[in-house]
């Protein structure tokens, strides 16, 4: 009798895990009327069994209980003060947080605060108690998954606790530093969450964003590119008055990141970021962005015309056909560019990157062609000597401009007139073709400068 009475414990564990391999495969039907309530009955005897000496039978009971919670029993919301007060009983009790235990009442609280259907009370120790334990583990490759899912549930439930706050400075720290791309897309999504939804003061929010944009800078570009993509979904998400309010704070380092990173993956994230930062922005902002870009545009500093240059196709772009109220300001510069490309002075990418927005004016403003400045300043820009410029990007940007302008050409009669004025402005039909041909004698001649080349001679 002795014997049966010691061993007994192992017809729990058999049954337990029975139980938790059936729900585990998902071959007992939880949306079923008379599987739930069978099942009800089994959930005062889990709380139970959670504190058994025995430590197969808790972590058991820990992951049986866990696997019914999805199914919203009766019995759940009875139990639940008992099985919370038995949980926390655990976890207070001792031993690492990667015993299986302390793992399993981790999965079972943020299954708990997730799925709950009325709002936990939970106290001010018990949170710290939690996120004590968590915090241990976020460092942890192996176990940083449940402290991370744990966190992000005490985060949707908006428990607020001062442990919060500083917790997520470890995240953020985390989200720059770590080399683990598992680890940073955990930081991301855990920051991104509560910094749209958990209780932020002006004062905090400010804070965090100060954070992120000073990561522009950091020195590895695995961290700049988390703070990029964590920053995008915060301009598609913020509401309306959280982007007019950093709109100003995230232009300028940006901008500055756009023409300063040595990472073309980053350079194409900020540009991306700031096509989304410009769709988010009202007419006025608008202006004010242009306003900036036009004088950088027109000041000595190499690098800021070349920033305004690259800032302004990305505007451009974003605009679409919206860019036709302010077209007028922009072909003084494009002359300027058309006439730098030509005489060779300046550097190419500024050049390169007008011709690209003059393309973008061209594919998206409806009849630019006939606005007056259109001819003097895209004649420049078409001209031969841009086509033989020695910059291979720069030849392939003017011969992409020259077939979207002929693209628009009507060849019959009155479209024949409109291109041979355009074409006598860009130095004659003889020099543009002429210097269409030469492309093919350049040292970096590519394909795709050539299939271009080859169009534009067909429409001449």
């Amino acid at each position: 009798a002795d014997a049966v009475n010691r061993n007994e414990y192992l017809l729990v564990e058999l049954a337990l895990t029975l139980l938790h391999v059936r729900l585990k495969r998902e071959s007992v039907d939880l949306k079923s009327k008379e599987t739930l309530q069978m099942l009800d009955p089994f959930v005062p005897i889990l709380t139970r069994l959670m504190l058994s000496k025995h430590d197969s039978i808790v972590v058991l009971s820990l992951r049986c209980f866990t696997l019914v919670l999805p199914a919203g029993l009766p019995a759940v919301q009875e139990e639940l003060p008992w099985a919370l007060r038995n949980i926390f009983w655990l976890m207070e009790r001792g031993g690492g947080t990667g015993s299986l235990t302390m793992q399993a009442c981790f999965r079972a609280v943020t299954v708990l605060l997730r799925e709950a259907k009325k709002k936990i009370s939970m106290s001010q120790q018990q949170l710290r108690v939690l996120l004590s334990f968590a915090r241990q583990d976020l460092q942890e490759a192996e176990r940083q998954g449940v402290a991370f899912a744990l966190l992000r549930a005490i985060i949707e439930k908006k428990l607020v606790c001062e442990e919060v706050y500083d917790i997520i400075s470890s995240v953020s720290e985390q989200l720059v530093t770590s080399q683990s791309d598992q680890t940073r897309a955990l930081c991301s999504q855990t920051l991104l969450l509560f910094l749209l939804d958990y209780p932020l003061g002006a004062k905090r929010l400010h804070q965090h964003m100060c954070f992120l944009i000073r990561n522009l800078e950091y020195e590895y570009e695995t961290g700049r590119q988390a703070v990029l993509l964590l920053l995008h979904h915060l301009v598609e998400r913020f509401p309306q008055e959280l982007v007019d309010q950093f709109l100003d704070l995230l232009l300028l380092p940006l901008v500055a990141r756009i023409v300063n990173d040595e990472s073309n993956k980053c350079k194409e994230q900020v540009a991306s970021l700031l096509k989304a930062l410009i769709s988010r922005a009202n007419k006025k902002q608008i202006d004010h962005i242009l306003d900036f870009l036009l004088t950088w545009s027109k000041g000595e500093e190499t690098l800021l015309r070349r920033a305004a240059a690259q800032v302004l196709g990305i505007l451009v772009e974003q605009q679409g056909a919206a860019a036709e109220r302010y077209v007028d300001l922009l072909f003084p510069l494009l002359e300027e560019a058309g006439e730098e490309g030509r005489t060779r002075k300046g550097e190419w990418e500024t050049v390169y990157f007008l011709l690209s927005s003059a393309e973008k004016l061209q594919a998206g403003v409806p009849r630019i062609q006939e606005r007056k400045g259109y001819k003097a300043s895209f004649s420049l820009l078409l001209h031969a000597d841009l086509l033989r410029h020695p910059h291979p990007w720069v030849q392939t940007a003017a011969a992409r401009l020259l077939g979207r302008v002929l693209g628009t050409i009507d060849p019959k009669a009155e479209g024949r007139k409109e291109l041979v004025s355009l074409l006598q402005k860009c130095g004659g039909a003889f020099e543009v073709a002429r210097s269409l041909c030469s492309q093919v004698a350049g040292e970096m001649f590519e394909e795709k400068l050539a299939e271009q080349m080859l169009k534009n001679l067909v429409h001449l």
